[in-house]
């Protein structure tokens, strides 16, 4: 191509994409701005308009709700990436399967731009994020060191099928390569990896730090703390208010590779109740099933023997255990708290002793690990008829099994605060749980599966047990009921409609619009 031939710098390119709504109902439609200028920048630099097209394309690679049995879920991705120049998609097995544990599904496409005086191909990366099924339980594999080992899977087994479509592309890719690679909530912790791994082995990849241009949504914490690279072109877009984004553990050492953008507001600050309102409209614009407000957030404490409401910062009678105060504050700071204290009581589930702080994580591994994984699986069910009889046996047993009296009789154990009443309540449970499911058992859930699901799920029980004491005795009740009667408001500030809201507010293209 002559230099007269070359393309001018580009214009915006304006149009509509679909996506699966953060309820998995139905097919949404919204606008993206696009432009190859994007590329032409160094991705070190953050990028708004590049941010919100970012999470335009991860929200597009959601499985459609139009596809049949998993035909082309990837068909909205398909469309955007065509409409703006990309071509040779490729998507992995995996994509039109069942998600389990075993699965990650990805597409890969890729475009040629001008770049200064050369040719350069853009490859993109999506992955199939949200909807996840089964494929959800490998969030709870920690490992015992390094990266979060259920995310560093997935990342290989993308990695690989990215492998086999640059060496099948070869002869189509100019010589130099730029990578964007994108993710929201699971996925952008392998996208995360993944931007690592590549920037790590640059040379491989014919690429360079500042053309991997790496943007995720919602990303749990999965690298070690010992990596302590800068990976300066992967930005991270963190909602605070989000428990995703607390995920797995900073206490345990993990963290993120690259940096974390914190554009979202602190509630209740000046600029959260400027644009609170704008995101709000934005939502519904976008999906009007949703009425997010993280302000309706209150948090539940005990104060003498009666269970009290409120909303912002609330402070409770000292304690017995040391006269801390305990601070219940908005939803943001409540989240941090409440998985500080969630991952700090990791007590050995036969004898209740306390691992030292460094071997948190290691306790998790060895003890609970695998217990929260079943129970995942169990609950999500590699088909609907095990996911239904679960879900019905779980549910039977809170409103029949656990009646007042044995709430009454449950909370007096706790109080008690004994390894023996911890024990008692943990037979108790699991055992009502045992009889729900063995009375019925569907008709794809073998004996011998339901035994071993049990054996694991007890160390679970033992677990949420031993954090309700402490609860209780120390927090006056605070954390885990604050967590399950706000539900809603956790959920809601997880939805992808939510986090384009705000990126939009935050985008010059958005707001002009």
């Amino acid at each position: 191509m002559s230099t007269t031939d070359r393309k001018p710098i580009d214009t915006i390119q304006q149009g509509s994409f679909r996506f699966a709504d953060g309820l998995f109902a139905r097919d949404l439609e919204s606008t993206y701005y696009y432009t190859d200028e994007y590329f032409r920048r160094s991705a070190e630099i953050l990028d708004p308009h590049l941010r919100t097209m970012s999470c335009v394309f991860c929200m597009s690679c959601f499985p459609s709700t139009e596809a049949r049995e998993y035909e082309r879920v990837y068909r909205n991705a398909e469309k955007l990436l065509g409409d703006i120049g990309f071509s040779d998609l490729k998507v992995n097995a995996d994509y039109e399967k069942e998600p389990s544990a075993d699965t990650l599904g990805a597409l890969v496409a890729h475009k040629i731009i001008i770049d200064g005086e050369d040719e350069v191909s853009v490859v993109a990366v999506g992955l199939r994020g949200a909807n996840y099924g089964n494929e959800w339980a490998m969030n709870l594999i920690m490992g015992a060191e390094g990266p979060a080992e259920g995310f560093q899977t997935g990342m290989f087994r993308v990695k690989d099928f990215l492998d086999g479509y640059l060496e099948q592309m070869q002869d189509r890719l100019a010589r130099k390569v730029k990578f964007w690679i994108t993710g929201f909530s699971r996925v952008a912790a392998t996208a995360n990896l993944l931007g690592a791994w590549i920037d790590r082995h640059a040379e491989e990849y014919r690429t360079s730090s500042g053309s991997i241009y790496v943007y995720t949504f919602e990303t749990p914490l999965v690298a070690p703390g010992e990596d302590c690279r800068p990976y300066p072109s992967i930005h991270n877009t963190i909602n605070p208010h989000d428990l995703v984004s607390f995920l797995a553990p900073a206490r345990w050492g993990f963290r993120r590779y690259g940096a974390d953008d914190t554009c979202f507001p602190k509630i209740g600050s000046a600029a959260f109740l400027e644009e609170i309102d704008q995101v709000r409209a934005r939502v519904r614009r976008i999906n009007p099933e949703i009425d997010y407000d993280p302000r309706s957030f209150h948090p539940v404490y005990l104060r003498g023997l009666r269970m009290m409401r409120g909303a912002g910062s609330k402070e409770n009678p000292r304690d017995r255990s040391g006269g801390k105060v305990l601070r219940v504050a908005e939803l943001d700071e409540f989240l941090g708290r409440f998985m500080d204290f969630m991952s700090g009581n990791i007590a050995h589930p036969e004898d209740g002793t306390d691992p030292m702080p460094d071997d948190l994580r290691k306790r998790f591994c060895t003890s609970y690990q695998k217990g929260f994984s079943e129970l995942a699986t169990a609950y999500l069910g590699p088909t609907e008829e095990i996911r239904s009889h679960m879900r019905t046996a779980i549910v039977e047993l809170v409103k029949k099994d656990i009646t007042p009296a044995r709430k009454l009789w449950i909370l007096c154990h706790l109080w008690h605060s004994t390894e023996r009443s911890f024990h008692r309540i943990e037979q108790y449970l699991a055992g009502v749980m045992r009889n729900r499911v063995m009375a019925a058992p569907a008709s794809e859930v073998g004996t011998d599966e339901l035994r071993e699901f049990f054996c694991a799920v007890e160390k679970v029980i033992y677990y949420f047990i031993k954090c309700a004491s402490i609860d209780l005795r120390r927090h006056h009740f605070s954390y885990l009921p604050s967590l399950f009667l706000n539900l809603g408001q956790v959920r809601g500030s997880h939805m992808p409609e939510v986090i384009f809201a705000w990126l939009q507010v935050m985008d010059p293209y958005y707001v002009s619009s």
